[in-house]
């Protein structure tokens, strides 16, 4: 695809490939949140982050120096760390998350989707 549709690997990577793993994990935050568990559904998002920080990128670093590229360094990198601060600070403050906060993180995204195809293509 990289190739076919000269487009760049880390985009593909950062986005096509990461929201179709992401698939799993919002089938398990929607089932909990539509039960009426929030708690659990943020506990998961929570758990999922710090897997994939403490976990994810030390086990590839054993098997294979991470070497990160420009669009990482500077788009995809500090994107994952705001959206993280920005989850933790809206659920912090309004103690819970709802549909106006859920669609503002969703907009930010669709934001970060955007720069990121503007950047890799």
């Amino acid at each position: 695809m990289v190739e076919r549709f000269e487009i760049s690997q880390t985009l593909l990577d950062n986005t096509a490939i990461a929201a179709s793993v992401e698939g799993e994990e919002v089938a398990r935050i929607a089932v909990p949140a539509g039960r009426g568990r929030g708690d659990i559904a943020i506990g998961n998002i929570a758990g999922t982050i710090v897997h994939f920080v403490a976990l994810n990128a030390e086990v590839i670093a054993l098997v294979k120096q991470l070497e990160l590229d420009a669009d990482t360094l500077h788009l995809h990198l500090p994107v994952a760390v705001a959206a993280t601060a920005a989850l933790c600070a809206v659920v912090g403050l309004r103690r819970g998350l709802g549909r106006p906060e859920g669609a503002l993180l969703l907009s930010l995204y669709a934001a970060y989707l955007a720069a990121a195809v503007a950047v890799g293509v």
